[in-house]
């Protein structure tokens, strides 16, 4: 989801160091603007964090919570690739 809301920021010509500009730019350019859903920068923090927690963390992730997660992630990635698309990027197939 990361690389997808770094591309999505692109399109505005916006480009960022840290992973927490990323996150808190996609808010204010395409959530706070109305272009996507709040649900978008929600599952986009939680990735975030998971992903954290996942890679830093003492404690496992819990399975369901990882399965939460993908299906989040399946339609971020949709919609990013509609927004993408919306502005003239062709992206051809989803894999």
């Amino acid at each position: 989801m990361f690389y997808a809301a770094e591309a999505a920021l692109l399109t505005k010509q916006l480009q960022f160091a840290k992973h927490s500009a990323v996150i808190a730019n996609f808010n204010r350019e395409f959530v706070k603007s109305g272009r996507l859903q709040s649900h978008m920068f929600k599952a986009l923090e939680k990735g975030f964090t998971l992903r954290n927690q996942g890679d830093y963390g003492i404690l496992p992730l819990d399975p369901e919570e990882a399965d939460s997660l993908l299906a989040q992630t399946r339609t971020f990635l949709e919609e990013i690739r509609r927004l993408l698309e919306a502005e003239g990027y062709g992206l051809g197939e989803a894999p």
